[in-house]
């Protein structure tokens, strides 16, 4: 019975996990289409003499990091749907381990999913799922080969 409840709350956990992945990766794409504003508003204002403009590279330097930040957010947002991927299967616990450590950097809600994925992962029914989804993705032992 405590196996079921290990397989439905990784289910959950994979449920959110997805969710999670969704915000980030709306966020980096939020922020690419800032970068994008500002490449228009930076290239629309008017220079000449006695006219104000922005000091020289300061266009660059900010769209470098917004498309920096969202490279690393779309980075995040990858990870966090391949854990959402391998937790119901019980694969690559210690990859999971890290994405929660570092879902737990998004205070509240990644706080609070990182917290429940390590609860759920340190069950015992998790190794036994993990373990029982290698030994059958390995599949069956082939027969000896015989020998003369």
């Amino acid at each position: 019975m405590k196996l079921e409840f290990t397989r439905h709350d990784l289910k959950i956990l994979s449920i959110c996990y997805y969710i999670h992945a969704g915000t980030i990766a709306f966020s980096a794409l939020f922020c690419l289409a800032y970068a994008a504003f500002l490449s228009v508003v930076f290239n629309s204002i008017p220079t000449g003499p006695g006219k104000a403009t922005i000091p020289p590279g300061m266009a660059t330097l900010i769209g470098s990091f917004l498309v920096g930040f969202s490279v690393v957010w779309i980075v995040a947002a990858v990870l966090t749907f391949l854990c959402g991927r391998y937790l119901p299967r019980g694969q690559h616990r210690v990859f999971c381990y890290v994405v929660a450590s570092l879902t737990c950097l998004a205070v509240p809600y990644g706080t609070t999913l990182g917290v429940f994925t390590f609860l759920v992962l340190g069950r015992p029914e998790a190794r036994q799922i993990g373990a029982g989804v290698g030994a059958m993705a390995l599949g069956p032992e082939p027969p000896p080969v015989p020998m003369g």
